[in-house]
């Protein structure tokens, strides 16, 4: 059909100490490039930021995370060396600038148990609590033209955010217990 709209690959689970060394050009090449000129530029908070990272800790997911990386030079910019290119990050920018803050320890993670919200902190982990909480996230490397990946774009990033009100009236109902 021609309103199709597949984007190929296979979603692969990194580490997230994996994750940022890759994201920081410490590992397999490049930096990564996080902020590709369609994308918005880093728009959660700090709160959003934490409470993002503590609701993975408490066994949350998270939506794919989706990475173009140049197979072939089919993609790439004419003339350009495709393989040393920098990954683009196409989707998840927010979780993955929220990730590395975490495991740099420039942000905690909020969670939410006993009433209250409680902040923990990777450095104060034990390598059995990272492993047993398993800090990783599925990730899908891609090779899409510039016109596929500014269509995929858009389709994920169309929809209306909530406004203040909205979210504090869920705010007010949790504080009294759902009601």
């Amino acid at each position: 059909h021609t309103w199709e709209f597949k984007v190929p690959g296979i979603p692969t689970t990194m580490f997230w100490n994996y994750l940022v060394a890759e994201m920081d050009g410490h590992k397999t090449g490049p930096a990564w490039d996080l902020n590709p000129d369609y994308q918005r530029g880093h728009v959660w908070s700090k709160d959003q930021s934490e409470k993002f990272i503590g609701h993975i800790l408490s066994g949350g997911e998270a939506p794919l995370i989706y990475l173009q990386r140049y197979d072939s030079d089919k993609n790439a910019s004419s003339g350009s060396d495709y393989i040393n290119l920098p990954i683009e990050v196409t989707d998840g920018q927010q979780r993955l600038k929220a990730i590395r803050a975490f495991i740099k320890g420039e942000i905690g993670a909020q969670v939410w148990h006993d009433d209250a919200w409680h902040m923990y902190w990777y450095e104060d982990m034990s390598v059995v609590e990272k492993r047993d909480m398993n800090l990783s996230t599925e990730v899908m490397f891609v090779d899409l033209s510039k016109k596929d990946r500014l269509r995929f774009y858009l389709r994920l990033n169309s929809g209306t955010p909530h406004t203040e009100a909205e979210l504090d009236k869920v705010r007010e109902m949790l504080k009294n217990k759902g009601a």
